[in-house]
């Protein structure tokens, strides 16, 4: 299974830029982000997974699913921050999953 990698960071969203496959879960996430919040293109390194405010992944299989630890390391409080949360609604939108 491929999938990409998002972190948050004082309410900015970090993702890798160049030299990765642009997936369309993340494009389309990346796209309904659009203004909400800060996008940084570049890659996070194993070092900053202590000082990350939440982490998710996007893929067409699991679509948006928030990281709670990296290596054993918790990702802020080790529960779906108020981005990812955002996230996964905004998606489920775009998706229709939220329609009654």
């Amino acid at each position: 299974m491929a999938c990409s990698f998002l972190v948050v960071k004082d309410d900015s969203i970090i993702t890798a830029g160049k030299g990765v496959v642009d997936g369309i879960t993340r494009r389309i996430v990346l796209e309904l982000i659009g203004g909400r919040a800060p996008v940084d293109h570049r890659f996070v390194t194993v070092s900053e997974s202590p000082s990350l405010d939440e982490a998710f992944i996007t893929s067409s299989r699991h679509e948006v699913m928030p990281i709670a630890s990296v290596d054993r390391t918790k990702i802020g409080n080790g529960k779906p921050g108020p981005i990812a949360r955002e996230v996964m609604e905004l998606f489920n939108d775009y998706a229709g999953k939220n329609r009654p």
